[in-house]
């Protein structure tokens, strides 16, 4: 078996180090960082012109909670998307995949259920019904409907991590969910625009997970980096 790549060690020691400094902040402490987190990003420009957003569901600990943040777009009018885990065949070699599915409403929020790291997520059922930050309805795989190939694109991205650097590099849980998606969303906005752009990706994060200025996250050639990072104090 062929030994792990420096770059990955480094990811995994970085990774354990922010999770072990995390681990024991209370959750008074996160309430405050997010908070403050939550009154920048609401005082963004470019969250008051975005229409289409995608945001986290945060973990009931150790992490900042974007359900305020949430609420507000949805009460702004904006389309809201979020994260849900599609489980791929066992040919495949990636055992899963993320995408980006639209909320309808505060209820709709408010409906959802704990998963096993305890996030609300979208039931497997309603999937259909949802629009695909990737176009069309439902799940991009299996969809052979004529609307996949509609694609209105993202404004924003908020995006969860362990630990971000100070140039924009993000250090996520390691299973390369956001990178992947990231990479789908560029084809699909290639696909179909030719002056296609990514959205404005921003890095939301406890002061604890920012790293000092002249250290960096260990990063790959398929890892992408955020445009801001917004932090507590």
């Amino acid at each position: 078996m062929a030994s792990a790549s420096p770059t990955f060690q480094a990811k995994k020691a970085l990774r354990k180090h922010i999770k072990d400094q995390i681990s024991g902040i209370s959750p008074t402490e996160i309430g405050r960082q997010s908070k403050e987190v939550t009154d920048q990003v609401l005082k963004l420009p470019e969250f008051g012109h975005a229409t289409r957003i995608s945001v986290y569901l945060s973990m009931p600990k150790a992490e900042l909670c974007t359900a305020n943040i949430v609420r507000e777009a949805l009460s702004q009018g904006k389309r809201v998307f979020v994260p849900y885990i599609q489980k791929l065949s066992e040919s495949t070699k990636s055992r899963s995949y993320m995408e980006m599915f639209a909320l309808h409403s505060q209820e709709d929020l408010d409906s959802l259920q704990p998963d096993a790291w305890g996030i609300p997520t979208l039931g497997r059922a309603s999937l259909q019904r949802r629009e695909n930050a990737l176009g069309g309805l439902g799940p991009i795989e299996g969809n052979d409907g004529e609307n996949k190939d509609i694609f209105e694109g993202l404004d924003m991205v908020l995006l969860p991590g362990v630990a971000f650097d100070h140039s924009g590099g993000r250090l996520g849980h390691g299973k390369g969910f956001y990178d992947q998606f990231l990479q789908s969303y560029w084809e699909a906005a290639s696909r179909n625009n030719i002056n296609a752009k990514m959205p404005r990706l921003i890095g939301l994060a406890l002061k604890q997970q920012l790293l000092p200025p002249d250290t960096t996250v260990p990063t790959s050639t398929d890892d992408w980096r955020v445009d801001q990072i917004i932090t507590g104090s």
